[in-house]
């Protein structure tokens, strides 16, 4: 089994324990290391409750990069799950030790360190993912492959939707306070909003479409009781095909739990997909009804994405768990000199999401100006 460690993930933390969860399921790698909270309380406590070796359970990541790197069972690569603030100053500690990097979106708040860090990633010849859940989704998959087939032609305009509420009231959670971390700038760096949720919106439809995008129009509104940054974002895009795009992103948004719509129109046929039904999607061709694409079904290719018989549902876990078993397959393969592929977010694709957010940003600021990326 490969070895890998993680950052951030501690006691009362969400994220981590998603993808300690997801990695277990395929037994790929197991985890030996970690600085699991500023804390160290919490640090030492959530080492512990994880098994992890105490001379392993380290005080700051800068430390842990460079005894692990040094160790003949060091880990190979590692896990990064902490608020923004300080992902690209971990993955650059990591890559400057030869350590595989996995970084939880977004890797960077500025552009500046999204490319020193890409530019780094690979002068190091390193295999770096952000984990962009929604490109583990097996229907996403099969959305991707009839895009790049050409059923539904040329595309000619992406909507996507991505709304929650769970901002809109006096927040109060015990383990994060009066004030989630995302709404304090000095955790989540400049966006709330539109780079916690709206950057899904972002990737998962550049990843079906493979568009590039253009150009920007953001608006960013502070609505709501919690914090000064957005909490809602809404985004004119222009691609450089020609399409054109509206995004917008919520967590003010009365009535919805965690809901991402994405339709995606083409000159032959269009696709709608919703999260909150994953294993299907609705297709329509030109010139014949509408069709409902789900799990199973024969339907070719799918089998290879799917882990589950149809009729049971694959949801969050499993997403994550498919990132990481084509990356986990990618790095054993690289590490014994074999050849693989990149079928898992990259950082490249986590360089763009930050593009993207810098330019809406810049485009709001300047009263909702279109920006070039």
């Amino acid at each position: 089994m490969l070895r890998y460690g993680m950052v951030g993930g501690g006691n009362g933390a969400f994220i981590g324990d998603v993808h300690r969860k997801a990695i277990g399921l395929d037994q790929k790698a197991t985890l030996v290391a970690g600085c699991f909270s500023r804390n160290q309380q919490n640090n030492l406590e959530s080492g512990k409750k994880l098994f992890i070796d105490s001379d392993r359970i380290y005080e700051n990541f800068y430390q842990m990069a460079q005894q692990e790197s040094k160790r003949e069972d060091g880990i190979q690569f590692v896990v990064i799950v902490t608020p923004n603030y300080c992902h690209a100053e971990a993955c650059r500690a990591f890559l400057n030790h030869g350590v595989h990097v996995v970084c939880e979106k977004p890797f960077a708040t500025t552009l500046q360190d999204a490319l020193e860090l890409e530019q780094l990633a690979t002068s190091k010849n390193l295999l770096f993912a952000v984990t962009y859940t929604f490109a583990g989704y097996p229907m996403i998959r099969y959305a991707r492959e009839l895009v790049q087939r050409g059923e539904i032609g040329n595309i000619t305009m992406v909507m996507g939707e991505y709304p929650q509420d769970y901002l809109l009231a006096d927040f109060d959670d015990s383990s994060l306070g009066k004030i989630p971390w995302r709404a304090d700038p000095t955790l989540s760096g400049k966006t709330n909003c539109l780079g916690d949720i709206g950057s899904h919106i972002q990737f998962t439809t550049q990843y079906i479409t493979g568009l590039e995008i253009d150009s920007v129009c953001a608006k960013l509104d502070c609505i709501g009781p919690v914090g000064t940054l957005d909490t809602n974002a809404s985004v004119m895009l222009k691609f450089q095909n020609g399409a054109t795009g509206m995004f917008w992103s919520s967590q003010v948004a009365m009535g919805n739990d965690n809901t991402l719509l994405l339709r995606i129109y083409g000159d032959k046929g269009s696709i709608e997909w919703s999260n909150e039904k994953p294993e299907e999607f609705q297709l329509t061709l030109v010139g014949q009804p509408p069709m409902l694409i789900r799990k199973g079904h024969h339907y070719p290719n799918y089998d290879i994405f799917g882990r589950l018989p149809f009729g049971h549902t694959e949801g969050l876990y499993v997403a994550f768990a498919n990132i990481y078993l084509d990356y986990c397959t990618a790095l054993e393969a690289k590490l014994t000199q074999k050849d693989y592929q990149i079928n898992f977010p990259t950082v490249c694709d986590g360089r763009k999401g930050v593009q993207f957010i810098e330019c809406c940003l810049k485009s709001h600021q300047q009263q909702q100006t279109w920006i070039h990326l």
